[in-house]
């Protein structure tokens, strides 16, 4: 129940990652998003998904 309102509480919907060792926040690179890279725990989870276009690596 409390990773279900953790989730929610993130408004990030599926865009949201969580590992079970602990909580890191996922920052997303790509076209329509901000240019944001956060990190939790010490932690940076970046994931590439393009910067012109969804998946033009």
């Amino acid at each position: 129940m409390r990773i279900r309102m953790f989730m929610k509480g993130t408004g990030l919907g599926s865009s949201a990652v969580m590992e079970f060792i602990g909580a890191v926040f996922c920052s997303v690179d790509a076209h329509n998003l901000p240019r944001d890279i956060s990190s939790s725990n010490n932690v940076i989870y970046l994931r590439l998904h393009g910067r012109t276009d969804w998946h033009a690596y």
